[in-house]
């Protein structure tokens, strides 16, 4: 699989990552031993995952490229 994630796509899914690990630990009390808790903070390994590594698998399913030529050079 080819990368297919921008920068700005990559900012947003940190910044999701992030989001769904708050929730999970402090809003959900993951934090303190809460199941549900824990179990939503390990869903953001999924967007991190993607971020770090540049390819989403759905964006690819669906042939989209969000890299614009500015950031070819990266």
């Amino acid at each position: 699989m080819d990368i297919n994630i921008g920068s700005t796509d990559r900012l947003f899914r940190i910044l999701l990552a992030l989001i769904i690990i708050y929730i999970g630990l402090i809003v959900l009390n993951g934090i303190t031993g809460n199941n549900l808790g824990i179990a939503i903070s390990f869903l953001s390994i999924v967007p991190i995952y993607m971020a770090l590594s540049r390819k989403c698998f759905i964006l690819n399913l669906f042939k989209i490229n969000t890299i614009t030529k500015r950031n070819l050079t990266e």
